[in-house]
């Protein structure tokens, strides 16, 4: 998991929910993203010891970034700019967390067989192992950022969590 690159949407819903920058947490998603099609094969092979080629299409993984981050990004910008003034009703405002939620559920009960036949031990040292790569991410995307750049408000809110989330590789 450390190998991937930061999540696409969850971050920036999580982001904005935390109070954070939404347009940077976009920045820093694509970015990281972008980063990320350059460096995961290199990564795995290195990690995983692999031989031979790893087949993966960076011209996909960019139309599925744009499908999946910008183009939704756009068009609640675009309804924000629609409605502005217009108070929105309270359950409007839970649409993206309740967005991320299902998708993490689907997945997780598209994969129900496979994680039933995992045995406790191992997962508990999975979760353990995922907890302190996600902890050690959060904890230097939350100090580094405030010393190397001085960033402080919604752009040090930011950093923490567009940064530290990560992608479940598929």
């Amino acid at each position: 998991i450390s190998e991937m690159p930061s999540t696409l949407s969850s971050g920036i819903v999580i982001t904005e929910v935390a109070g954070g920058n939404r347009l940077w947490a976009l920045i820093l998603t694509i970015g990281l993203n972008l980063l990320g099609v350059i460096t995961v094969p290199f990564v795995l092979k290195l990690c995983l010891k692999i031989e031979g080629e790893i087949d993966i299409s960076a011209i996909k993984l960019l139309i599925k970034l744009v499908i999946i981050v910008l183009l939704p990004f756009i068009i609640g910008m675009l309804l924000r700019k629609l409605f502005a003034g217009k108070p929105s009703p309270s359950p409007v405002n839970y649409v993206p967390s309740i967005c991320v939620i299902l998708t993490v559920w689907i997945t997780l009960s598209a994969s129900r067989e496979h994680l039933l036949d995992i045995p406790v031990a191992p997962l508990g040292l999975l979760a353990a192992g995922a907890a302190v790569v996600h902890l050690t991410l959060l904890a230097a995307n939350y100090w580094g950022p405030s010393r190397l750049v001085k960033l402080a408000g919604p752009d040090h809110t930011t950093a923490p969590f567009g940064g530290s989330h990560k992608t479940p590789p598929s």
